[in-house]
């Protein structure tokens, strides 16, 4: 048994681990953009221990500023503001749902604890 808790980094490398010999695929584990901010030292839940909410709003407003980039590049945002921001916000929903369900759905029979438990003290032994 460890006497310190781990690093972020260590807790990461031991999820990753973890999610592989369960068969969990590294792209659903920790997808690029999640990849991307750990990189950056930014220490993000991955989706996998992340509730619903966080999902749905953060997969849906990412998508959202994505969506919002795309139509104000193509100047579309010229023709009409109302209906370009109505665009993006609707297709921000629609993914942040969709998002949000898939990863519950694959999260669900592995039996996560919640993140800040993680890993189980019986994990190591």
């Amino acid at each position: 048994m460890r006497d310190q808790p781990m690093t972020s980094k260590e807790k990461i490398a031991y999820f990753l681990e973890d999610m592989r010999e369960r068969g969990v695929p590294r792209g659903v584990a920790a997808p690029p953009l999640v990849r991307m901010l750990w990189a950056m030292r930014l220490h993000v839940r991955p989706p996998l221990m992340a509730g619903w909410w966080r999902l749905f709003f953060g997969f849906g407003g990412y998508f959202t500023v994505a969506v919002w980039l795309v139509v104000t590049a193509l100047g579309l945002t010229a023709r009409s503001l109302a209906a370009s921001v109505l665009l993006a916000v609707s297709m921000g929903v629609v993914f942040g749902l969709c998002a949000a369900i898939y990863v519950r759905l694959k999260a669900r029979p592995l039996g996560l604890v919640a993140w800040n438990d993680y890993p189980p003290p019986d994990a190591g032994d």
